[in-house]
């Protein structure tokens, strides 16, 4: 709990938090194109790389060369796991459409997806997001912190896609947006002291 409130603290001490969720918002409205992904994966990766250098100011979206040239390696590479997972799941007899695949991409979503850019935010290299041994060593050693952060975090993002239609169509996205920010602020914090020291 203390760390989603700090999550939350940090990213509403930005003066214009609002403007760059709003942005965020806007991909998320359009997730489906695929170039919004790879601008989410980007923003998301520049602001755990901040929070984990000690700070707390959100990218600037105009820096979108920035954010696209991270962006869509780390989403190439969680597109490749997500994939992978598919062909499993179907392998195993489950419809690529279907409840099981949904449960599937959420579990990944708040579990792999936040390790996957953290580990990326921290060496900036390809390679490192399919490094199995380096991410189980995170999980490994890290798991007290991590675990209660990525439930907190999957309850809020779960909460945010379930109920969040409630404030009208277009405050959804923001929403979502915002909730995926709160995931991912919420891992950085509970790892920027390991990662600290592995420097």
């Amino acid at each position: 709990m203390k760390n989603l409130i700090e999550a939350v603290a940090l990213i509403f001490s930005n003066d214009d938090w609002f403007n760059k969720v709003l942005v965020g918002g806007f991909y998320t409205c359009c997730v489906l194109l695929l170039f919004p992904i790879v601008m989410i994966n980007g923003f998301m990766v520049e602001y755990i790389r901040t929070v984990m250098n000690g700070s707390h100011v959100l990218p600037y979206w105009r820096n979108s060369k920035s954010i696209f040239k991270t962006g869509w390696k780390v989403s190439l590479a969680l597109v490749l796991y997500y994939a992978t997972a598919t062909l499993l799941l179907h392998l195993a007899g489950c419809e690529v459409i279907s409840v099981q695949t949904a449960i599937l991409y959420f579990i990944l979503h708040t579990t792999l997806h936040p390790i996957v850019l953290l580990a990326y935010a921290k060496e900036e290299r390809f390679l490192t997001c399919f490094n199995i041994s380096r991410l189980l060593n995170i999980l490994s050693v890290n798991w007290k912190e991590l675990l209660p952060a990525l439930c907190i975090s999957s309850i809020v993002l779960l909460a945010t896609i379930l109920l969040g239609w409630m404030w009208i169509v277009v405050g959804w996205p923001l929403l979502v947006f915002l909730a995926l920010l709160i995931q991912n602020t919420m891992v950085a914090l509970s790892l920027r002291t390991y990662f600290l020291s592995q420097s």
